[in-house]
């Protein structure tokens, strides 16, 4: 297994996340069973390095996301 620094902000939840990242014009993540938000020049970083991750979004009240990888 390949180790990889990335920078986020870790939230408790999947709104939280959402959330800040809309404020703060970042990107929500999921990686594992975190709930993160960073850059999108960061999640490029992580899509290109091959590491499993979704894009959240609120929609309507629906709670989405989008695998990648």
């Amino acid at each position: 297994m390949r180790t990889m620094m990335i920078e986020v902000t870790e939230h408790r939840t999947f709104k939280d996340a959402v959330e800040y990242a809309k404020k703060h014009k970042l990107v929500a993540i999921q990686v594992g069973r975190s709930f993160v938000t960073t850059t999108e020049s960061e999640t490029d970083r992580i899509a290109e390095a091959g590491v499993e991750f979704a894009y959240l979004f609120i929609k309507d009240g629906k709670y989405l996301t989008v695998p990648i990888n």
